[in-house]
């Protein structure tokens, strides 16, 4: 069953990075609907992974723990008058992190790791994104109807007259973060170094054409803290110490700066200059986005716990188009939806990192991970970005379970985050 449960993972990751090649194909024989299978493929996952915890006696306290708060906050945005469609809609949002969640509990991801598989994913989204410069897919802005309504298959648009291409993915921001995360796992346990430079220039090349800023900056905080990732272990104390001291910066960053964005004084930037298309969309969330997503916590009540699944970002869009925010930031993501459960939340994340020792590929791709997920998240929420949910549900089972000592033996689980340790 393990064996069938890493391939519904792996082919749900895959009809992401290809999304727009597969809703391209499928419009083509009048089944656009189809593509929601892999919605289907989510939940048959989390219904086989409790069923395996359940028949092999495994702990299942976190499990639970897990989805008390998930009913808790569908409860809070009910209370919260939110349409019950739109919370169903926020709960098929979140249900990517549940699924990683549950994939480590019973043991899935080992089973998942298959590099060669993942060097070839890693490498084609790479070269279609590096294609796309010089030739123009026939699914480029390609929208499909699915019953009633028109869904966009490939969002086609420009950023200060220069394109952002997305590949094979649905949208430049997708194709840029499903590369971010194969390279996270693939340079986490290469060894020769030729093959992390090359990792390194190709992902560079392919995220840099996509122009996600956010993408960019998360991958340059992961190659910058690969020199203290790699080298690090129980007696090279001073690498630890960087790697973490920065990693607790980044995430108060991306904590601090929208909470006292309207307190900064962001420069007035001029249309048409260089500091205008790398600025100027982070000074409107900081002027717009931020403050916009605070409002939504109308009532005192809500301050404490939110609104509830569905409160803040896609689900709102459709439910709620005339207050809609995307939040644009991580933090402020979960505060809107989980109030103090989802500060916690933040807070565990980078509190729990600072216990790895990185002497395994688990505990240095859990970091990275980590990394980019505070440095990505300063502008995007990455919840809804579904691979990145998936990782990050993965992430947050390790953390929960991890030990500081671990024994040599107990490779399956302690390695199986992305993958176990691979023998010198």
């Amino acid at each position: 069953m393990r064996n069938t449960l890493a391939a519904l993972a792996a082919a749900y990751i895959a009809s992401q990075a290809f999304d727009s090649v597969i809703r391209w194909l499928l419009n083509m024989v009048h089944a656009a609907a189809a593509i929601y299978l892999r919605d289907v493929d989510l939940i048959v996952i989390v219904f086989l992974c409790c069923f395996l915890l359940v028949r092999e006696g495994r702990p299942v306290t976190r499990t639970i723990m897990l989805f008390s708060l998930s009913a808790v906050l569908v409860c809070v945005a009910l209370y919260s008058e939110l349409h019950v469609a739109q919370t169903l809609f926020g709960v098929k949002v979140w249900l990517p992190v549940l699924v990683g969640f549950l994939l480590f509990e019973a043991e899935i991801l080992a089973n998942m790791n298959w590099r060669r598989t993942w060097w070839l994913v890693w490498f084609a989204l790479c070269c279609g994104v590096v294609l796309n410069h010089f030739v123009d897919y026939p699914w480029v802005g390609l929208n499909v109807d699915v019953g009633d309504t028109s869904i966009s298959a490939n969002r086609e648009w420009a950023a200060g007259g220069i394109r952002r291409l997305s590949g094979f993915s649905r949208t430049s921001y997708d194709g840029a973060a499903i590369i971010l995360i194969l390279y996270i796992y693939l340079i986490a346990s290469q060894r020769a170094l030729a093959a992390r430079l090359f990792l390194i220039l190709l992902s560079a090349a392919a995220i840099a054409l996509t122009t996600s800023k956010g993408a960019a900056a998360a991958f340059l905080a992961t190659v910058g803290a690969l020199p203290f990732v790699l080298h690090a272990g129980k007696t090279n104390y001073a690498a630890r110490f960087v790697a973490s001291a920065g990693l607790l910066a980044v995430a108060v960053a991306g904590l601090a700066i929208p909470i006292l964005s309207e307190q900064i004084q962001f420069p007035r930037l001029q249309v048409g200059t260089p500091e205008f298309w790398l600025f100027s969309s982070f000074v409107d969330r900081a002027w717009v986005t931020w403050p916009r997503a605070f409002l939504l916590l109308s009532q005192g009540w809500q301050w404490v716990l939110g609104r509830g699944v569905g409160g803040i970002g896609a689900a709102q869009n459709l439910f709620e188009p005339s207050i809609y925010t995307p939040g644009d930031n991580f933090f402020i993501y979960l505060y809107v939806t989980a109030g103090v459960f989802g500060v916690a939340f933040y807070a565990y994340l980078a509190l729990s990192v600072l216990r790895l020792s990185f002497n395994q590929v688990s505990e240095r791709s859990a970091y990275l991970l980590v990394l980019a997920v505070f440095a990505y998240g300063l502008t995007v929420n990455l919840v809804e970005s579904a691979v990145f949910a998936l990782s990050l549900g993965a992430v947050l089972g390790f953390l929960m379970s991890y030990r500081r000592e671990v024994p040599v033996k107990a490779t399956r689980r302690a390695g199986s985050v992305f993958l176990r340790e691979q023998p010198r």
